[in-house]
């Protein structure tokens, strides 16, 4: 499965953030979803926040991993993860609620 992780952290926690993110790349940790786009940082003067913010796609086995990767960062960074479908998943789901 594919997720979106929305992640949301201090401007003051910068450094440390980057030290925590370098030593999950060290680590390859299998408990960890893979990331397979990002992260990238969100800059928007429509949507200004006093806290820096961006994404990550991760792909994800089991959901444990959503888990250890929220924890791995805790307390400098707060997770949102949003699920991603592929169309085909979506349609094949629809026309079966059609059918019932």
């Amino acid at each position: 499965m594919k997720v979106i992780g929305f992640w949301e952290y201090k401007p003051d926690d910068v450094n440390k953030v980057i030290e925590r993110w370098m030593a999950k790349l060290k680590v390859n940790d299998p408990d960890f979803p893979k990331t397979i786009y990002g992260p990238y940082e969100l800059f928007s003067p429509i949507f200004p926040n006093e806290n820096r913010q961006g994404f990550t796609i991760l792909e994800v086995e089991k959901l444990e991993q959503l888990a250890a990767i929220s924890s791995f960062y805790v307390p400098l960074l707060n997770w949102r993860f949003i699920p991603i479908l592929e169309n085909s998943i979506t349609v094949e789901v629809f026309n079966k609620w059609q059918q019932k």
